[in-house]
């Protein structure tokens, strides 16, 4: 599992690969597109750092729930190198009282 820090901070490393964070959830969105399919948005905190989690469906989080995040994270730059938008595209999220108590620092 990465910090978000450690994500963000190499992203151009991180893109388009498979990650693993945790943190809080801030700000749940969610809307359905014109074709009717649900989609959603959060922010992940840890206390440092923040990154956006989107994905399809309805979301299955609460406001302030710790959770770990596994995705596809994807870094949209710019042509400086400066970051222009990041985001992880959900594909599990897991309730951190629901882990094994091993995988829980």
């Amino acid at each position: 599992m990465l910090e978000i820090a450690e994500l963000l901070s190499h992203a151009e490393h991180y893109n388009k690969q498979k990650v693993a964070v945790v943190g809080a959830v801030t700000k749940v969105r969610s809307a359905q597109t014109k074709k009717g399919q649900h989609v959603y948005g959060f922010l992940l905190e840890d206390g440092n750092s923040t990154v956006k989690v989107v994905g399809f469906g309805k979301p299955t989080v609460r406001e302030g729930e710790q959770v770990m995040v596994e995705g596809i994270f994807r870094h949209y730059g710019r042509p400086t190198g400066a970051p222009l938008s990041t985001e992880i595209k959900a594909e599990l999220i897991r309730p951190l009282d629901r882990l094994h108590p091993d995988l829980v620092g």
